[in-house]
């Protein structure tokens, strides 16, 4: 990076600025609150910068971008604070956050790198509230798409001077600002400086929900100046003060300035929860108002039903425990009709062993190795083609007897029946009545009888030697 020129401190704030310009490195971006084109020795004469730093393959590249007001004035401090803020519009590009005096910048990110112009931004606030001195991008609370971003304002009048206050902003298509909220702490109190610093706080109660924390470093409620942080969780949608928790720090004393800087630290302890950084500016533990930093570990708020598991099929009995996550030995559901059985569940397969494997109060119904029954209702040992599916077979149906039965109202037909010949019937089922008695010589007993031989001991030839002497007859009598 560039050296400073003149009295450019860019070093007093800064901040990873995501991904501005979409190139998958992420770059870095740097407020410059007491740059000042006079070259002043006073401090209310700097109008300030931001600068933009690209991330590359090789590292950060040396060029920077330079952000400032449209309309930079003397003294606002533009660059006092700045913020990566995440998608706030939507557009697939990180966009930055960028503060001077009262007064909040947001610049959208694009292609070809971060905007020189700042978005479009709507606040509603006096301009003595010290509004922007903390701002975060806390990522989609309310689930639309679009990020949204936290922004403090610490010298808020609301219950006292310098109560302070706390503002969210929702992302949109346009940008951050199209809905909005303020809020302040449940028990705000004078100089509590509530808003004096704020972040996203990941999801510290593990209920899928993200969750915010402000910090009021001059908070005196137990102790004079000892600060405190407030959490707030099940951020879906709207700031609800019923979830706002309050933290102290544990070894509380005078003028530790407690929440005076406060970050997400992700999940610190591994268990699950996510947990905040926080500093105590003045605490002097260790040194003279050496100061100190504090980690908030994230735990469940709401314990949960947890159900017996005994034989360990994922399904749980009637006896319960209430914990925040799920011990070894339980189940979330309490749905397991025998659970000393771990094939007896609402997910098993009915099988035919008089068990209700599935759960479902019915012994062997619709069981996946059930056999197929066949109906023979004229009990003749042979059935018809009529089948039905069951462990056990219902009353006038038994296993296939190979042979179909042609007619399973009638005892005396089946494939094994002797057939009566010329009555009409098909007794046996072949399809054919008898025409005369079975000679038992060749096992057939139908068709007509065959005719008479013209030419008895003519050894087979009888047949033709008869067309053959008929022209001769013929002939003879003609002669005589």
């Amino acid at each position: 990076a560039s050296a400073p020129q003149g009295d450019q401190r860019y070093d007093i704030v800064v901040d990873g600025a995501g991904d501005v310009d979409g190139d998958g490195y992420t770059d870095l971006v740097m407020g410059a609150p007491y740059d000042a084109s006079t070259k002043s020795d006073l401090r209310d004469v700097y109008e300030g910068r931001a600068f933009v730093w690209y991330g590359s393959a090789s590292g950060v590249r040396a060029d920077r971008v330079r952000l400032a007001e449209a309309d930079p004035q003397v003294g606002s401090h533009f660059g006092r604070c700045v913020a990566a803020l995440g998608d706030v519009d939507g557009d697939g590009f990180d966009d930055l956050g960028v503060a001077a005096d009262d007064e909040l910048h947001v610049f959208a990110g694009g292609s070809s790198g971060v905007e020189a112009t700042p978005l479009e931004l709507t606040v509603d606030h006096e301009l003595t509230d010290g509004f922007a001195g903390a701002l975060a991008g806390v990522g989609d609370l309310d689930g639309d798409g679009f990020d949204d971003m936290l922004v403090g304002a610490e010298n808020s009048d609301d219950a006292g001077s310098h109560s302070g206050a706390g503002y969210l902003y929702y992302g949109g298509a346009s940008g951050p600002g199209e809905r909005s909220m303020r809020f302040v702490a449940a028990d705000a109190s004078e100089r509590a400086r509530f808003g004096s610093s704020v972040s996203g706080a990941g999801d510290m109660d593990g209920d899928g929900h993200l969750d915010v924390v402000v910090g009021a470093y001059g908070d005196s409620s137990l102790v004079d100046d000892a600060g405190a942080l407030y959490l707030y969780l099940h951020v879906a949608d709207d700031i609800d003060e019923a979830e706002e928790r309050k933290v102290v720090a544990p070894d509380i004393d005078p003028d530790d300035a407690f929440g005076f800087a406060v970050g997400g630290g992700g999940d610190v302890d591994g268990d699950g929860f996510d947990d905040v950084v926080a500093s105590a500016l003045t605490d002097e533990q260790a040194l003279d108002q050496g100061g100190s930093v504090y980690v908030v570990y994230g735990t469940c708020t709401v314990e949960s039903v947890w159900y017996v598991d005994a034989d360990g099929d994922g399904h749980g009995g009637s006896d319960t425990i209430e914990a925040c996550t799920m011990p070894p030995g339980y189940a979330a559901t309490s749905d397991d009709c025998d659970d000393d059985d771990d094939a007896s569940h609402p997910t098993a397969d009915e099988v035919c062993d008089d068990t209700d494997n599935d759960c479902d109060e019915a012994v062997d119904e619709d069981a996946v190795d059930a056999p197929t029954w066949y109906a023979d209702d004229d009990d003749d040992g042979f059935t018809s083609e009529v089948s039905v599916t069951d462990c056990l077979p219902p009353s006038g149906y038994s296993a296939a007897s190979g042979l179909v039965d042609c007619d399973d109202a009638d005892p005396s037909i089946h494939p094994a029946a002797e057939d009566v010949p010329g009555d009409g019937i098909d007794q046996d089922c072949d399809g054919l009545d008898a025409s005369r008695a079975d000679t038992g010589d060749s096992g057939l007993d139908e068709g007509p009888p065959p005719l008479p031989s013209r030419c008895s001991g003519c050894a087979g030839q009888g047949s033709a030697v008869g067309i053959f002497l008929f022209p001769l007859l013929a002939v003879a009598r003609r002669r005589a």
